[in-house]
């Protein structure tokens, strides 16, 4: 955003294929740097010391930062949270369940796509224009409905946002499913 150029978010821990939370890829939340990523500093809600028990945030998949109102979007490792006040609260707008690999993407308008694997609560793709957790449309094209839909790249197409793309795996990698929506 225009005039934040300095504030960087930097997420941690890895997600190793089906592996579970083990600790060689558990990580230690979210960080924040002020200075362009000279400096870096935990964000509270999301920082757990190593004694403590797993959170959410021990797996960022990826962030986004709504390009109008500054929210932070953040797919972690059991759904969707997001953050109003740069970082001090988060809250969950997209349950996925436990074990699920998450992706975020948003438009330059502010439009949100997500793609859920694995999700014991929800899994597919996603839409929403708010980010609030009761707007979430289910976007899975039906021939993908009762597949298992891997881990997803989303892609927004630059020159007409409304054409966005999802490419996922097969639970064994020996199918690749590319979604092409349109959201006319």
């Amino acid at each position: 955003r225009s005039g934040k150029q300095h504030i960087w978010y930097m997420g941690t821990g890895l997600k190793l294929n089906g592996s579970s939370l083990s600790p060689e890829n558990i990580g230690s939340g979210l960080f924040k740097s002020y200075n362009g990523g000279k400096s870096w500093f935990p964000i509270s809600p999301t920082f757990l010391s190593p004694s403590s028990k797993t959170s959410a945030f021990d797996v960022i998949n990826n962030m986004v930062i709504h390009p109008i109102n500054g929210d932070l979007y953040v797919a972690a490792y059991d759904g969707i949270y997001r953050s109003k006040d740069n970082g001090r609260s988060f809250e969950q707008v997209l349950e996925s369940g436990d074990n699920s690999f998450t992706r975020i993407a948003i438009t330059s308008k502010g439009k949100l796509y997500v793609s859920i694997a694995r999700g014991d609560v929800a899994k597919g793709y996603y839409t929403s224009t708010s980010g609030d957790s009761e707007s979430w449309q289910n976007i899975t094209p039906m021939l993908l409905k009762d597949k298992f839909i891997g881990r997803a790249i989303i892609e927004i197409d630059p020159s007409r946002e409304n054409i966005v793309y999802f490419l996922s795996g097969s639970e064994i990698w020996d199918k690749a499913y590319l979604f092409r929506f349109d959201d006319n």
